[in-house]
């Protein structure tokens, strides 16, 4: 069966990513009492989710420069803020007391929030917030008064009554938290953040709790996995809320983590179910003659939907693509396994449409009975050559 693909418009926001650079503004926020706070905003140059940050209270906005250039190369736009009485800003900070520096840094971390939120290439239903210490404590607040609050990062910082219960009501808040078990500036963090976390619904919220008396950002020098494991858990939850609406003949595509079944697998299937309707991975037609797993570790996540897959590629009736940088189970059964760099997933697809339209492969009296917005997404995928792809995800001009 010849292997062709199309995708429609919803498509266009993800393939319009590309290579650019990293900008990064000073900027001034005034707050409703009148104090000025400072906050430095970083863009990835392109769209994509956002993070805003708050430092712990022996430290100021420049602690998260490491971070911000790795979240920033994920494709995340970030924006570190000064708490007032900290770094460049105004206000009495810590000599009021530590609960009036959180009950005014309420209203300050929303109107940060709320400035990333309107910034050009923000995507307001991919916001993350995260911070160390009294830093997460003010952001765990934020996201249970802002909905749009989709990931929180906690280090070494207890919740509040108010953050754990909203954790645990929506289902739609994923967590990372991290600290150590002797922690000797809140004691007992270790085992609060287990117990807010255990009460998430969220399929990816995690913990990682070390031995040691690290407090906050320290800990990401005293353990060499703590950034990765951040950085792979906000890439693929960033990934996941990308999602991939890409359609194929004789392709079945699934995006990670829950399993949708993006695509028609038969010319006798079309007109089956309405175009772009999802169905779980286990529906996929048998005759797709190629099934690609993106980001997908779905032998944990639905295995039900990998013992067919498996069984068809040992049978040789089915191929497997899997682009991942993880090494997944599924790996070991792959066809081809490609290793984009963590956040470079959707350039990645961009150059693989491309290299598909090039090819000849595109069912063009098909995709122009079915398709809205192909013109103007073929017109973006101009920047997406086999080279220029390789250079920003790792995988060679050859495998694309």
């Amino acid at each position: 069966m010849r292997f062709t693909a199309f995708c429609v418009a919803a498509l266009l926001a993800i393939v319009m990513v590309a290579p650019a650079t990293a900008q990064s503004t000073d900027i001034d926020l005034k707050a409703s009492d009148g104090v000025t706070l400072k906050a430095t905003y970083t863009s990835p140059g392109r769209p994509g989710p956002a993070m805003l940050l708050i430092h712990q209270c022996n430290m100021d906005r420049k602690s998260w420069t490491g971070i911000t250039a790795e979240l920033v190369s994920a494709g995340i736009h970030v924006l570190t803020l000064d708490l007032r009485g900290f770094g460049d800003s105004g206000g009495e900070g810590m000599s009021g007391g530590f609960p009036t520096l959180l009950q005014k840094s309420a209203g300050d971390s929303d109107m940060a929030f709320e400035y990333l939120a309107t910034q050009s290439g923000v995507d307001r239903s991919r916001m993350g917030v995260g911070g160390a210490s009294c830093g997460g404590m003010i952001n765990a607040d934020l996201a249970a008064r802002k909905t749009e609050v989709k990931a929180l990062m906690l280090l070494s910082s207890p919740p509040s009554e108010a953050a754990v219960k909203n954790m645990a009501s929506r289902p739609d808040l994923a967590v990372f938290a991290a600290a150590t078990e002797d922690d000797p500036v809140t004691r007992g963090v270790a085992d609060a953040l287990r117990g807010a976390v255990a009460g998430s619904k969220h399929p990816h919220s995690t913990t990682k709790i070390y031995e040691g008396t690290e407090h906050g950002l320290p800990m990401f020098d005293k353990n060499a996995d703590l950034e990765p494991a951040l950085l792979a858990w906000l890439t693929e939850l960033y990934d996941w809320r990308t999602g991939v609406a890409c359609f194929g003949v004789g392709t079945f595509v699934i995006a990670a983590p829950i399993v949708w079944a993006l695509v028609v697998a038969r010319p006798e299937d079309v007109g089956q179910r309405p175009a772009g309707d999802a169905a779980t991975a286990g529906s996929a037609p048998a005759g797709a003659s190629v099934v690609v797993t993106l980001s997908a570790n779905i032998t944990e996540e639905q295995n039900v939907a990998a013992v067919p897959i498996k069984q068809a590629v040992r049978a040789g009736t089915q191929r497997l693509i899997v682009i991942d940088h993880r090494e997944v189970e599924l790996t070991r059964h792959a066809t081809l396994w490609l290793r984009p760099y963590p956040g470079t997933d959707s350039v990645l697809m961009g150059g693989l449409l491309r290299a598909v339209i090039d090819s000849g492969l595109a069912a063009d009296d098909y995709v122009a009975a079915n398709c809205d917005g192909w013109d103007e997404m073929m017109a973006s995928l101009e920047p997406f050559t086999p080279e220029a792809v390789a250079e920003e995800t790792g995988v060679s001009p050859e495998q694309i």
